[in-house]
C-alpha cells in the first residue's frame, strides 16, 4: 500500500591496508653558477621508512667541482621490501643534466611522493577468538522459570506484513516469521539473550588463529515438509547468501558475512568456515536476529525446486512453530510443530501475530488484553504498564547500533559532501530527538556510536562540537555555515526533494514531516513526501528512487560498530543504501576490522567520527532504547531483565495463567 502526499512543506582480507608513502623531503638547497644558466640543486633528506626489514641508505654519485664549493650529489637507494603480497621499490627521476668542462652529470632526484602504495600488513594486535563453552555442547533452550504451564496462544502486536518470503532478500523479521527457522547459533531467549548457544549446530570449534570455525550438526532433524536435514543445508544457504544467482539479492545480508572467504563441507553433519581475517563476532552474527538479513537456515532441495528464489513461495523451516495462516493487512499464525528437533519446546500451542504497526497502539493493545506483549510500546503506554507491576512488566534495554537518516548519496543534491554537511550543520538535533523519543521509543544524542561502545562521547562533550551544539551562539555559527556549503554548493536558496516515508510516527507519519518542515524552515529545503506501507520498506530501499527515506534502520548484530559500518558505509557494499562512497572512511574500517587493542580502537572509533561529521552518509543526530511490555502473566522471555535487544523467537514464552 503506498499513500502519496505532494508535500511542499509550508508550516577482515587476513590484513590491514594502510597507507605508506614514500617520500623525501627537501632541505636546504644549492645554487650551481655554470656559464649560460643558473642550477639549483635541492639537496635531499632522506627519510626512513617504517615498514620491518627495510633499509634506506644514501649513495654518493659525483663530486661536482664549481669554483669556490664542492656539490655532492646523492640519491636515495631504497632496498626491494618483502611483504606478503607486495614489493615496494623506489624510483628515481632525472632533473636536470648540469654540463662542466670535459663532461656533463646527471642529477637525480628521488621524486616527492614517487610511490603511494597500499601495502599488506599484519594487524597490531591478535584478536582472540570466542571460545565455546563445552557446557553447552548439545545445548537444548529452555526457559529459566519453573513449574511451567503448557498450551495456549500468544498473541503479539508488532508490524507484520511484507513485501515476500525471503529473509535473505530482506523481508523483515520482526514479522516474525522467524519463529519458523533456526540459525546456527542463537542468543538464550530463555535466559534474557544475554549468551551465544547453538541452535541448528550443536557445538563449533575455532582455530588458534581465529580463521576456521568448524561446526557439528545436529542430527534427526526435520524440515516441515519431512525432509531431512544435513549439511548439505548449511552448504545451500550460504552459497546462495555469498554467490547469490542472477534474480536473487541477498544484499541484506551477504555483507553480515563479508569476512567468510569459503564454506566447506566436511561429512553428513559438519561444516567449516574460512574466514579471510579473524572476526571474534562471527558466532554472534550467526545468532543474529536483525529487522534485515536474518541468517536462518533454509532447505537445499527447496531452494533449488523454486531456482533459489522463494520470495513468493514460503520455505518449510526446521523452527518450533509451522506456518498456520495469513490474512494480509491483519495477522499471521503459526502452530506449534510437533515433531520439533528440541523435545521439550515449544510450550504454547500457536502465535498469532497481528498487524499493529504503530507503538502507541501496540501498546494499548497490551494495556487492554487485546494481544500478550509487544516487543515495543511507546513511552506513554510502557509507563502506564510499569506503574501498575501487578499487572504487566517490562524493561528498556539499549539497541545495537545507529541508524543514520537516509540519503540517497547518488542522487543530487545529496551526491555533493557539501549539501550533506550542510543539513548536518543546520538542523536542529534538539529538537529532532524530542520529536523522536516523544512519538516512539527513548532516544538519547549519539554521535555515530551508542552510548553501549567504549570510548562513546559524553552529552557534554557532544555539545561542544559543530553541527550539535545547541547554545545560541553556536546554532547562530552551525547555521551561518550551513547556508555558506549551500551557496557553494549552487544551491543558495534551497532545493527541492523526494522523500519517502514508512507509514508510522517514527517513519514518515510525525519524525519525518517534522523534519521536513524544518529542512525548509532553515534550509529552504522543500519536498515531496510519500507514505509506504511498513513491510515494502525494504523495497523502497533498494530501489532508491528517493532522496531522504523515513525508514527502519539497519541495526547491528553487536554493539561496536565496525561490522555495521562495514555493512552500511564501506564503498560498494551491498546494505549501503546511502550509495555512500568515502575511500578513506573504507581505509579506517580496514584497520578497525583487525585492531583489537582497547585503547587504539577508542582512538580510531575518535577518528571515525571525526571524518563521519566532515562527511556525513546521512542525517545522524540520536540512538534510541526498546519498550518491550506484556501482561505480568508472559513468561520464558525475560522481557523484565533483558541483556539484549533483538526480536527474538518464541518457543520458550509460556502462560502462567
Amino acid at each position: 500500500m503506498r499513500k502519496t502526499f505532494s508535500h511542499r512543506l509550508v508550516v577482515l582480507a587476513v590484513s590491514a591496508f594502510m597507507l605508506i608513502a614514500v617520500a623525501a623531503a627537501c632541505g636546504e638547497t644549492k645554487t650551481i653558477e655554470v656559464p649560460g644558466e643558473t642550477i639549483v640543486v635541492e639537496k635531499e633528506v632522506i627519510k626512513t621508512i617504517e615498514v620491518p626489514g627495510q633499509t634506506v641508505t644514501t649513495e654518493v654519485i659525483k663530486e661536482v667541482q664549481v669554483p669556490g664549493e664542492t656539490i655532492t650529489v646523492t640519491k636515495e637507494v631504497i632496498k626491494e621490501v618483502q611483504v606478503p603480497g607486495e614489493t615496494v621499490v623506489v624510483t628515481t627521476e632525472v632533473i636536470k643534466e648540469v654540463q662542466v668542462p670535459g663532461e656533463t652529470i646527471v642529477v637525480e632526484k628521488v621524486v616527492t611522493e614517487v610511490i603511494v602504495k597500499e601495502v599488506l600488513i599484519q594487524p597490531k594486535a591478535t584478536p582472540v577468538p570466542i571460545i565455546m563453552d563445552q557446557g553447552k555442547v548439545g545445548w537444548l533452550m529452555t526457559a529459566s522459570e519453573s513449574n511451567i504451564k503448557r498450551g495456549g496462544i500468544v498473541k503479539t502486536a508488532g508490524p507484520v506484513e511484507m513485501a515476500h518470503w525471503d529473509l535473505h532478500q530482506g523481508a523483515p523479521a520482526y514479522t516474525g516469521i522467524t519463529n519458523l527457522y533456526n540459525n546456527l547459533t542463537y542468543r538464550n531467549v530463555g535466559d534474557g539473550q544475554r549468551d551465544i548457544v547453538p541452535d541448528l549446530a550443536t557445538s563449533w570449534e575455532v582455530s588458534n588463529d581465529g580463521l576456521t570455525y568448524t561446526f557439528t550438526l545436529r542430527e534427526g532433524v526435520k524440515w516441515h515438509d519431512g525432509v531431512g536435514f544435513t549439511a548439505l543445508d548449511v552448504i545451500g544457504t550460504f552459497d546462495r547468501i555469498l554467490n547469490p544467482p542472477e534474480g536473487v539479492i541477498t544484499g541484506s545480508i551477504r555483507q553480515s558475512f563479508e569476512p567468510v572467504e569459503a564454506v566447506r563441507l566436511l561429512d553428513t553433519y559438519k561444516v567449516a568456515f574460512d574466514l579471510k581475517r579473524a572476526t571474534p563476532w562471527f558466532i554472534n552474527v550467526l545468532g543474529a536476529a536483525p529487522h534485515f538479513g536474518y541468517p536462518v537456515i533454509y532447505p537445499k532441495h527447496f531452494l533449488d525446486a523454486h531456482d533459489q528464489n522463494v520470495r513468493e513461495h514460503l520455505p518449510p523451516g526446521t523452527g518450533a512453530f509451522m506456518f498456520k495462516d495469513r490474512v494480509t493487512g491483519e495477522f499471521i499464525e503459526m502452530v506449534a510443530n510437533p515433531n520439533y528437533w528440541n523435545p521439550d519446546l515449544p510450550y504454547v500451542d500457536g502465535i498469532k501475530a497481528i498487524h499493529i504497526p504503530v507503538w502507541a497502539n501496540r501498546g494499548a493493545a497490551v494495556l487492554t488484553g487485546i494481544v500478550d506483549f509487544t516487543w515495543n510500546g511507546n513511552q506513554e503506554t510502557w509507563k502506564l504498564a510499569m506503574e501498575q507491576p501487578d499487572k504487566f512488566h517490562g524493561s528498556n534495554p539499549p539497541i545495537n547500533g545507529t541508524s543514520p537518516l537516509w540519503t540517497n548519496n547518488s542522487r543530487a543534491p545529496f551526491d555533493d559532501v557539501r549539501v550533506r554537511r550542510a543539513i548536518h550543520l543546520g538542523l536542529d538535533k534538539k529538537y529532532d530527538i524530542a520529536v523522536a523519543s516523544a512519538i516512539a521509543l527513548p532516544n538519547y544524542k549519539a554521535r555515530w556510536i551508542t552510548k553501549a561502545v567504549p570510548g562513546h562521547l559524553s552529552d557534554e562533550e557532544i555539545l561542544t562540537l559543530p553541527g550539535w551544539r545547541e547554545d545560541e551562539a553556536g546554532r547562530k555559527e552551525d547555521i551561518a555555515e550551513a547556508k555558506r556549503l549551500l551557496t557553494a554548493a549552487g544551491y543558495p536558496d534551497g532545493f527541492h526533494i523526494k522523500a519517502v516515508g514508512n507509514n508510522t510516527p517514527a517513519g514518515g507519519e510525525v519524525r519525518g514531516v517534522a523534519w521536513l518542515q524544518q529542512a525548509q524552515d532553515i534550509l529552504g529545503i522543500t519536498s515531496d513526501l510519500e507514505i509506504v506501507e511498513r513491510g515494502l520498506e525494504g523495497e523502497v530501499l533498494v530501489g532508491g528512487e528517493w532522496d531522504v527515506a523515513f525508514l527502519t534502520g539497519t541495526g547491528s548484530d553487536v554493539a561496536d560498530p565496525t561490522a555495521q559500518w562495514n555493512g552500511i558505509f564501506r564503498c560498494g557494499a551491498d546494505g549501503n543504501y546511502y550509495r555512500y562512497c568515502n575511500p578513506e572512511f573504507d581505509k579506517l574500517l580496514d584497520i578497525l576490522l583487525v585492531e583489537f587493542d582497547a585503547a587504539e580502537r577508542v582512538k580510531l572509533l575518535h577518528q571515525a567520527m571525526d571524518m563521519l561529521d566532515e562527511n556525513p552518509p546521512g542525517y545522524m543526530a540520536n540512538a534510541g532504547s526498546g519498550l518491550p511490555m506484556g501482561a505480568i502473566y508472559v513468561k520464558g522471555l525475560r522481557i523484565e531483565d533483558l541483556g539484549g535487544y533483538p526480536w527474538g523467537r518464541y518457543e520458550t514464552v509460556w502462560l502462567d495463567r
